[in-house]
């Protein structure tokens, strides 16, 4: 999941989890996202 830009790369964590855990790993996710904030995706034509 996307984390931020840093020196105007993107940068992101790979969330990984135990077998039949998503709901932890989507849970684990929501906290980042509500930590960092929406991140407004990159212009694609950049």
């Amino acid at each position: 999941m996307p984390t931020g830009v840093t020196d105007g790369l993107p940068t992101g964590v790979q969330l990984i989890g135990r077998r039949f855990d998503d709901e932890r790993v989507l849970d684990v996710g929501q906290v980042i996202e509500d930590a960092r904030g929406h991140l407004t995706p990159l212009d694609p034509t950049w």
